[in-house]
C-alpha cells in the first residue's frame, strides 16, 4: 500500500513538473513570435523610409514642373496599386 501511494505521489509531482514545463515553453514561442514580427515589421518600415527617401531625392531636380510631374507621376502609380 505504501508503494501505491508513493507511486501517486511521485506521479503527480511528475505531473505538475511536465505541465510547468509545458507552460514555459509555450510562453517563450509566443515572444519568440510577437519579437519575430516586431523585427518583420521593422524591417518593412526600414524598406518604406528608405523608398520615401529615394523617392524625395528623385523629385528635387531643381525644376518645380518637373518635381511637380515626377510626385504627380507617382501619386498616379501609388493610386493604381
Amino acid at each position: 500500500m505504501q508503494q501505491i501511494a508513493i507511486s501517486v505521489i511521485i506521479s503527480i509531482v511528475f505531473l505538475v513538473f511536465a505541465i510547468g514545463a509545458f507552460s514555459v515553453a509555450e510562453n517563450e514561442r509566443k515572444a519568440r513570435r510577437k519579437a519575430e514580427k516586431e523585427l518583420q515589421e521593422a524591417r518593412e518600415n526600414e524598406a518604406k523610409l528608405h523608398e520615401a527617401a529615394q523617392i524625395k531625392e528623385d523629385a528635387n531636380s531643381g525644376s518645380v514642373d518637373a518635381d511637380f510631374k515626377y510626385m504627380a507621376d507617382k501619386l498616379h502609380e501609388y493610386a493604381q496599386e
